[in-house]
């Protein structure tokens, strides 16, 4: 099994995971980094209004995945 790293990106601000979690398959590790994304937005919008939001997930070595947010918001004028 391969430990990786799931640091949270939110508004511009890296906050290292110095625990990791062990995987054994790439689909494992896609999955743990929507939920841990899910979460974060999740607490955002509760909190305090949506930021950019991203988990970056590395293997102690490499980068090997970024799953990101995109939301936008415009008014539509009549």
């Amino acid at each position: 099994m391969t430990r990786y790293y799931f640091d949270l990106r939110e508004d511009g601000v890296l906050a290292p995971d110095e625990e990791g979690l062990e995987f054994d398959s790439l689909e494992a590790v896609k999955e743990e980094a929507s939920r841990s994304l899910l979460d974060l937005v999740r607490d955002q919008v509760l909190e305090r209004g949506f930021r950019d939001a991203a988990v970056e997930v590395r293997d102690g070595a490499d980068r090997v995945l970024n799953v990101a947010v995109l939301w936008t918001m415009k008014r539509l004028d009549s």
